[in-house]
């Protein structure tokens, strides 16, 4: 029972961040459970303007590196973060998350978000798109990992959660 405590309190705590502190936050990026790097990573671009969520990710020690075109790369473990504040974007991979757990953490930080429950459809390419029934209009997109992702599960390999800002 104590770890499904922590483990609902780190879950919530990245999304909740704003009412409960930096600590928090802090706390869910230093674990190290793989799927719970992954799931305090994409909290934060979910939770925080993607600027804000680099200086958290860095302050919390992953290691960075930003290239000439403003796409930032955080990792930690085995767990990396791209995020480009200007563009809009953050993707949060893993070689070792397989796409069935990422899929359970977009759905968890969904539902914290906006409460409900997971609704996964799938677009003209066969990819995930997790939300909440609660608000369907804000959703994570999942696929593979690495530089040719596709959106098939097959049970092995890694994943990435893709997450958009539109204007």
């Amino acid at each position: 029972m104590r770890e499904l405590l922590l483990a609902l309190a780190v879950i919530a705590g990245p999304v909740c961040a704003q009412d409960t502190g930096l600590e928090t936050v802090a706390e869910g990026l230093a674990v190290s459970a793989p799927d719970m790097l992954m799931r305090a990573a994409m909290a934060n671009c979910i939770a925080y303007d993607l600027d804000e969520a680099i200086t958290r990710i860095e302050a919390a020690g992953w290691d960075s590196d930003t290239d000439d075109g403003g796409l930032t790369t955080l990792w930690r473990d085995e767990i990396y973060a791209q995020i480009n504040a200007e563009g809009g974007l953050c993707i949060v991979s893993s070689p070792i998350v397989d796409m069935t757990s990422a899929g359970i953490v977009a759905g968890d930080l969904m539902t914290t978000l906006y409460g409900g429950t997971p609704v996964t459809e799938v677009d003209d390419a066969g990819c995930a798109l997790i939300s909440s029934d609660a608000e369907l209009d804000d959703y994570v997109y999942l696929s593979s990992d690495g530089d040719d992702p596709t959106c098939e599960n097959t049970g092995q390999g890694g994943s990435a959660l893709h997450y958009f800002y539109f204007e």
